[in-house]
C-alpha cells in the first residue's frame, strides 16, 4: 500500500466484508487504513445476499466509520445486476440517511474528479 501511496495512488479494499480473515477479525484491515487506503463495501452484503458473516461484518465495518463507499459488485445484468438501493437502506438505518447516500453518490463521484484532476 505505501509503493501506491507514494506514487500519489490511494488503493481501494475492494469488498473487505466478504474476506475470511476480516470477518474473522475486522481489526486486520486497521493497518491499512492508516496506510491512506480506503474501503469498498458491497451493497449486498448489507442486505445479506452473500450471507451472514459478510453482512455483519459489513454493519461492523460501517458502525467503525471505516467505509468509504458502497458498490454493487456487478459482473452482469442478469446474475448480479447492478443495485445499490437494498443495501444503501440497511446503511441508511445504521449511519443515517446523508452518509449513506455519500457511501453511494457523493464520494463515489468525488473520486471520479480527484482522479482526473490528478491526471491534469
Amino acid at each position: 500500500a505505501q509503493w501506491l501511496i507514494k506514487r500519489r495512488i490511494k488503493p481501494v479494499i475492494a469488498h473487505p466484508e466478504r474476506h475470511r480473515t476480516i470477518i474473522n477479525n475486522v481489526k486486520t484491515l486497521e493497518p491499512y487504513l492508516k496506510a491512506g487506503c480506503l474501503v469498498q463495501i458491497t451493497a449486498g452484503s448489507l442486505d445479506g445476499t452473500f450471507g451472514d458473516a459478510p453482512m455483519k461484518t459489513a454493519i461492523k465495518l460501517l458502525e467503525l466509520g471505516w467505509v468509504t463507499v458502497m458498490a454493487s459488485d456487478a459482473h452482469n445484468n442478469k446474475l448480479r445486476p447492478p443495485d445499490i438501493e437494498p443495501g444503501r437502506v440497511v446503511a441508511e438505518k445504521i449511519v443515517g440517511k446523508q452518509e449513506s447516500w455519500a457511501l453511494v453518490r457523493e464520494r463515489p463521484g468525488q473520486m471520479i474528479i480527484r482522479h482526473f484532476h490528478d491526471l491534469e
